[in-house]
């Protein structure tokens, strides 16, 4: 019973051996007839295909050779052309050459010979060059296919839906629209299909984009672009994008939108986005114009950003802009500063109304958290038009006071050590550009406070006086600056000052702006010694004082000891005043040479490298030895402290003029009414001599 189970299905394997042999000889068999047929009829596609090209094309086409092939795309049948060569009359009716290629291949389906319509679906370019114009006045040299032709029985349609390019160069010009494109096609498969009004399309491949000019915006040369498109054609000639992914320089944009012709202008609604770009290699790709604009800041870092952009793609009528951004682990140089920034981290957006310029868009840069050197920066920017901005910040830092000195430089000041904390708030108008007015800035609103920590400085680095152990705490109200406290030392000298500023950012940014201060001070000891010596001579020292052109100053004073020189007064307290380069002492009270002396006077700094000083004094019950050894004996040397003993009462009137702080004896006048109790003239020669003539006598 096995046995003939057995037998029974090697006969059924046998007899189903015997069919799929029989069928495989068929179909070979089959397909050998049809491809010796259609090798048969190759000159007859051959002719009807040059026929066909001849009355659809409007040009002079020279092919080398053509070559028919069934088996070698199978089951597509292909035409191949070597070395062809279309030539067109340019606009002087002279032969100008529109292409040329080494290889070209059409395809079309084998079933098309029992159809006896062939549709070329395939197209197929290597090593050849396209050279497309569109001419000054009009016309062009690529409109060349003839869509009408006689019916025949037997006809050519084109149906490209897949094309390949292998270095393929196109130079396409077209003059009225300054468009200027020279790219080469370096390996890109084009594919094609339809469906109902909309035919889609990709592209796959690189091409190189060795000269790109559009309109007035001219891209790198040698663009290397690698490309993975999908997108749509309507019968509009409206281009439809979707997620379409471009390689430039290995950075990755994708693109989604549509792009179409609008009033005969190229109007555009598409969203453009990109992730961790290299910032500093990719302006290196930038046009001239955008480089030449950024490249001073030399920004390097990651950007990632999305951008969507709706309106015309024209000089004439520019489109809508919105675009978010992110940068992280960046940096940024500020021009002529020589400040290097490190943004670690920065957020913001971009956008512009359509039918404006780049310039009058807004920019808001927020979450900045940035760092240059030891110091630390966080906040936010906002710049409302670019072309008048409106500009406003939000600033929290920590600096040292010579990153601080980078940004306001004050060339007197150097080796600024310590630390500075802000934490301000800025809004206010450009009406001029890139530059505040004086109106702009009294109309600006600014808040917040700044803080100095243990800051040093020297000033005027010719004798070097050390500002040091600075602590301040100051509030910022719109053009008021608040001085809450102010303290530290000047060499020996201590201060600590309290009061307002007015009229601060005029002064601090526009030329020729003045402060208005009022302001307390106290100290427990002042040596001017130091803070006016200019420079020192083996033989002297030089001082200088120079009293400030763009500050109205009110102060109330308060000094537990003032030392000038010889000069030594205590408990000196009370009100002076500076306007117009003029210092006025309103009443100024102090102990000095074991009395109390109260001064009213003007010191007079508009005169050019000099002092006009003059003053009226009250002195009481002074010593009139140390008057006259701290007053330097007035100049003169007939009589001295040496010789003078006793107190003094008397009301003075001083003037003079002074130069470097040496005052010029002849010009001095002096007139007083005195009173000198307990007096004694010693050693006074004059009086010795005449003393023993009337002794003599």
């Amino acid at each position: 019973m096995k046995a003939t189970q057995s037998k029974f299905k090697r006969n059924i394997w046998q007899q189903l051996k015997n069919i799929l042999l029989g069928s495989a000889l068929f179909l070979f068999a089959a397909i050998t007839t049809f491809i010796i047929f259609l090798s048969l009829n190759a000159d007859k596609v051959k002719g009807m295909l040059i026929n066909e090209l001849d009355s659809r094309l409007k040009a002079d086409l020279y092919i080398g050779e053509l070559h028919f092939s069934a088996v070698q795309n199978f089951p597509m049948a292909s035409l191949q052309f070597q070395d062809v060569l279309i030539l067109t009359d340019d606009q002087q009716k002279t032969q100008d050459t529109l292409a040329q290629a080494a290889f070209v291949e059409l395809n079309f389906n084998l079933l098309d010979f029992f159809r006896k319509e062939y549709t070329i679906r395939h197209l197929s370019v290597e090593n050849g060059s396209v050279n497309p114009k569109v001419y000054p006045h009009g016309g062009s040299n690529y409109l060349l296919w003839e869509s009408d032709t006689p019916e025949q029985d037997e006809s050519i349609h084109f149906d490209i839906q897949s094309l390949n390019l292998k270095k393929v160069h196109v130079r396409y010009m077209n003059e009225p629209a300054k468009y200027f494109v020279d790219v080469v096609f370096d390996d890109m498969q084009i594919k094609s299909s339809k469906e109902k009004e909309l035919r889609k399309f990709s592209l796959m491949g690189s091409f190189t984009g060795k000269n790109i000019q559009l309109g007035d915006t001219r891209l790198p040369s040698n663009l290397y672009i690698h490309t993975n498109v999908k997108a749509g054609l309507d019968d509009k000639n409206s281009l439809f994008l979707e997620e379409s992914r471009l390689t430039i320089y290995e950075h990755h944009f994708i693109v989604d939108g549509i792009f179409r012709r609008k009033e005969d202008l190229p109007y555009a609604d598409a969203t453009v986005a990109a992730e961790n770009l290299n910032t500093a290699l990719l302006l290196e790709k930038f046009p001239h114009a955008w480089k030449k604009l950024l490249k001073p800041y030399n920004p390097s870092g990651e950007l990632t950003f999305e951008a969507h952009i709706k309106g015309f793609l024209h000089d004439a009528a520019s489109p809508e802009v919105a675009c978010h951004f992110l940068v992280k682990n960046g940096n940024i140089t500020i021009p002529g500063l020589d400040m290097e920034t490190d943004i670690h981290e920065g957020q913001g957006s971009y956008s512009k109304r359509a039918n404006s310029s780049f310039n009058a868009g807004n920019l808001d840069i927020t979450n900045i958290v940035a760092s240059t050197g030891q110091s630390s920066l966080q906040g936010k920017i906002s710049l409302d038009n670019l072309r008048k901005p409106k500009l406003s910040f939000q600033l929290q830092a920590s600096l040292s006071p010579g990153k601080l000195l980078t940004l306001y430089p004050y060339e007197s000041l150097h080796q600024a050590g310590g630390n500075v904390d802000l934490d301000i708030n800025f809004s206010g108008l450009m009406s001029e550009g890139n530059s505040f007015t004086h109106k702009d800035l009294l109309s600006s609103r600014l808040s917040g406070q700044v803080k100095l920590h243990d800051v040093s400085f020297i000033v005027n680095d010719k004798h070097h006086l050390p500002y040091h152990g600075i602590e301040a705490h100051m509030n910022f109200q719109d053009n008021t600056l608040q001085m809450k406290s102010l303290r530290g030392k000047a060499g020996t000298s201590d201060f600590q000052v309290t009061g307002i500023i007015q009229n601060v950012l005029p002064w601090l940014f526009v030329p020729g702006e003045k402060a208005d201060v009022e302001a307390s001070l106290t100290a427990e000891y002042i040596n001017m010694d130091e803070i006016l010596q200019h420079h020192t001579h083996e033989a002297d020292t030089i001082y200088r004082l120079s009293l400030p052109s763009r500050m109205e100053m009110q102060m109330q004073a308060d000094v537990g000891r003032f030392r000038f020189r010889d000069f030594v007064a205590d408990d000196v307290s009370g009100h002076a005043r500076i306007t117009n380069q003029q210092f006025f002492a309103d009443h100024l009270e102090l102990n000095a040479m074991g009395g109390r002396i109260i001064i009213e006077g003007l010191v007079d700094g508009r005169p050019q490298d000099q002092l006009e000083i003059s003053c009226m004094a009250r002195l009481e019950d002074v010593d009139i030895h140390q008057l006259f050894f701290q007053t330097g004996n007035f100049g003169q040397n007939g009589i001295t402290h040496e010789n003078l003993h006793g107190r003094v009462t008397a009301g003075l009137h001083f003037s003079s003029s002074w130069s470097g702080l040496q005052i010029n004896w002849d010009a001095m006048e002096t007139t007083a009414n005195l009173t000198i109790k307990n007096g004694r003239l010693v050693d006074y020669h004059p009086l010795i001599a005449l003393g023993a003539i009337y002794s003599y006598e």
